[in-house]
Formats: structure tokens, sequence, C-alpha cells
């Protein structure tokens, strides 16, 4: 049995690919990059900080004309899009211009926005914005990242991709993962069963100590959510994982939510206390 752990700073994060079979090391090495290039053609395509990626180019001209799309933007934009009618507004790409704002997104002089997921017409894999909108994909394009890099790993490996909380295990049965307490001086992990094969965290304590004010923005104000506990949902691909977690802050009918995907949410408060969302 060959092991190998590799790590890249990719997505705004570490990206930690861990891969074991039985199988010679040129093998898994080769499996590993094709993992990385998957996600680093997500993050070409759909990073913020990238004024040249698809998303920027989307976000600099799709209120002046349509915009053909790739199908991996398509595929992303409408499950974004689906969790935005599904929550009334309270899930919401278009959170950039606030992002912006504060300082925790660069500015590409893009025109000033203000509207909503209500603005957006995506027709299969053409956009078009009835005003200047700013999406952020930020955390569900890290999940998909995920996603498409397990996509690739052939079944006889068993692989562990880890993008700053966003998880996923091709064999996660009676597998733990470990949860910081959301409180940096509790010196706290938590242990909890994998649940489905892919997980997410978000929880507001590390911009909190930094002195930043949190990424996770409640569409219907623009403001920065103010909650002290982390939330970390299970499901059945990263992408959806890590969109739920930031529903969890946001939506006040989460937990309907949260069934009808069949994922599971797990509340981690400051003092280390944590609770299944029911």
């Amino acid at each position: 049995m060959n092991r190998l752990n590799r790590c890249q700073p990719l997505l705004g994060t570490y990206v930690e690919i861990s891969l074991s079979g039985d199988c010679s090391d040129d093998e898994l090495i080769a499996v590993s990059r094709s993992a990385y290039a998957e996600i680093e053609l997500v993050q070409r395509n759909m990073s913020f900080h990238d004024p040249e990626s698809e998303l920027s180019q989307i976000n600099r001209n799709a209120h002046l004309k349509p915009i053909e799309l790739t199908h991996s933007m398509s595929h992303v934009l409408t499950q974004a899009l689906s969790l935005s009618e599904l929550t009334q507004g309270d899930y919401d790409i278009c959170v950039g211009a606030q992002l912006v704002k504060t300082g925790q997104l660069p500015s590409h002089n893009f025109t000033d926005s203000s509207g909503n997921w209500c603005d957006i017409e995506l027709n299969e894999n053409v956009i078009f914005f009835q005003q200047p909108l700013q999406l952020d994909l930020g955390g569900i394009a890290k999940g998909y990242a995920v996603d498409r890099a397990m996509s690739v790993i052939p079944n006889h490996i068993e692989a562990t991709i880890n993008a700053g909380g966003d998880l996923r295990m091709s064999h996660w049965r009676d597998k733990i993962i470990h949860i910081r307490a959301p409180n940096l001086s509790l010196d706290e992990v938590i242990a909890l069963p994998m649940e489905y094969e892919a997980c997410a965290t978000s929880a507001n304590y590390y911009t909190e100590a930094e002195g930043q004010t949190s990424k996770i923005i409640h569409p219907a104000n623009g403001k920065p959510t103010t909650q002290r506990y982390s939330a970390t949902v299970f499901a059945d691909c990263t992408m959806i994982a890590d969109a739920l977690t930031k529903v969890v802050f946001t939506y006040n009918k989460a937990t309907e939510l949260l069934h009808s995907f069949q994922a599971k949410a797990v509340i981690v408060e400051p003092n280390g206390n944590y609770y299944q969302l029911t």
C-alpha cells in the first residue's frame, strides 16, 4: 500500500490531497497532478481576484450583452440560483460589491452594483444581467473544485481532498473528522463522524481574530453575519455542502432545506458544545 500526501496553495487556501492504493508512486503522483489540474481550472474560471477570469468577464460585461458560459460556470450558477430561489434570496451570490466595499475582495473598477439574484437571466449556457452585478462564487466554487478533483481519481485509489474546510473522501464510512471550536482561545477540537462523502465548515472566528468582518453576508441587509458558532454540513457533494453552510447562517428555514437535500448540519458553539441542527 503506497501513500502520497501533497499540499498546494489554491482557491485562497491550502488544498491537501491524500492518496493511497496498491499502485506505484508514479501513478499516485500522476493522479494527484490530474486532481490539482481540475482545481486550477476552476480557479482560473471562477476567481473574483483574477481580473481576467471568466467570472470577472461576466461581472464586467453581462449587464451590457448576453455572455456565453462554459459548462462548469453554467453548472455552478444554476445551482447557486436554485438555492437563491429556494431561500427567497437569503442565499445570494450577488454580494461581491459589499465584499469589495469592506476590503475583502479587490476592486476591478466594475460598475457599481445594488441588484440581487432576481436581476440574473440564465438560459442554459447564456447569462445576462438586468443591471450591473458583481457575483462572488467564493465557497460554492471551492466546493465544486473539490468535487471536480475527486471525479478524476480512479476507484482503486483511496482519496481525501481538503480545501480549507471543504472536504471530500472517497472511502468515508467509519471515518472521523475534526472541527476546531469557534473560539481561538479555546484549544478544543471536536471529533465528528463523516455522515456523507462530503462536508464543509463555515465560521466567523478566523476573520474576527484577524480584525476583519465576516465574509458571510446576509443578502437581506447587505451586512456581515454575526453568529459566533461554526456550521458543518454533510452532503453528497462538496459544492452543496459549502453552499448550505451559508444557508445555515442566513435562512430561518435552514432545517427544512437541509432535509430536502438529505444533508445534515452540526453546530459547534464557542464553548465547544455541539449539536445537530434538526
